[in-house]
C-alpha cells in the first residue's frame, strides 16, 4: 500500500521521467526506492537472498504532517485560480499585480526588481502567454503542490508550491521547472 502511493507520487511529479523508461525513482516519503522491475529488488530463496515474503516493510511514518495526500477539489480549484490570475498578469506584463499572488514570506524576502528580473531571465515563457494545463495536485506539509504544463513555442513543467497567508488565501511560494520539450517545429 505506502509503496504503490509512494510510486503515485512519484508519477504525478515525475510523469515525464516514467515515459523516458527511467525504471527506479525515489519514495516522496523518505522510505526505500520503488522498484518498477520485481527481480531487482529480491532473490530467491536457494542462493541466500531475501524472498517476498520475508522483505521487510518500509516504514510508515508518524507524523501525519509528513505524508503526501492528493488535494482536495475545492483546494485544487483555488490553486488553480491564484496561479492561472499570475499567468494572466505575467501575460499582461504586470509585474506588481502578479507579485500580489506570491506568498507573504515571498514578497517579504523578493523586490519587485528582483522579481521582474527572475522572470525576465529565467521564465520568460510566462510572458508569451501560454496555454496552462493543470496536472496532479497533492499536499505535504499543509502545503499544495501543483504541476502544470505551459505551452508556448516549447512545453515547460513547472511544480508550484502555494502556501496559506495569515489571510487563509493561498499564495504562490515557488515554481520550479521540472521539464522543458524541445522547440516545435514550424
Amino acid at each position: 500500500m505506502i509503496r504503490k502511493r509512494a510510486q503515485r507520487m512519484c508519477v504525478i511529479f515525475g510523469g515525464f521521467v516514467t515515459a523516458m523508461g527511467v525504471w527506479a525513482c525515489s519514495a516522496t516519503d523518505g522510505t526505500a526506492p520503488i522498484q518498477r522491475d520485481s527481480s531487482a529488488a529480491t532473490t530467491d530463496g536457494a542462493s541466500g537472498g531475501v524472498t517476498p515474503s520475508e522483505a521487510p516493510e518500509p516504514s510508515v511514518p508518524q507524523d501525519s504532517s509528513l505524508q503526501v495526500r492528493e488535494c482536495p477539489i475545492p483546494i485544487q480549484a483555488e490553486a488553480r485560480t491564484v496561479i492561472q490570475a499570475q499567468i494572466d498578469e505575467f501575460s499582461r506584463g504586470r509585474f506588481v499585480r502578479a507579485l500580489a499572488y506570491a506568498s507573504e514570506e515571498f514578497r517579504r524576502n523578493v523586490s519587485l526588481r528582483e522579481f521582474r528580473t527572475i522572470v525576465k531571465e529565467d521564465y520568460g515563457f510566462l510572458l508569451d502567454e501560454p496555454a496552462a494545463s493543470f496536472n496532479g495536485c497533492v499536499q505535504r506539509d499543509g502545503n499544495v503542490y501543483l504541476q502544470v504544463s505551459l505551452r508556448t513555442d516549447t512545453v515547460t513543467v513547472l511544480t508550484y508550491r502555494l502556501v496559506r497567508d495569515s489571510d487563509e488565501a493561498l499564495g504562490i511560494d515557488a515554481a520550479t521547472i521540472s521539464a522543458v520539450s524541445v522547440q516545435r517545429q514550424a
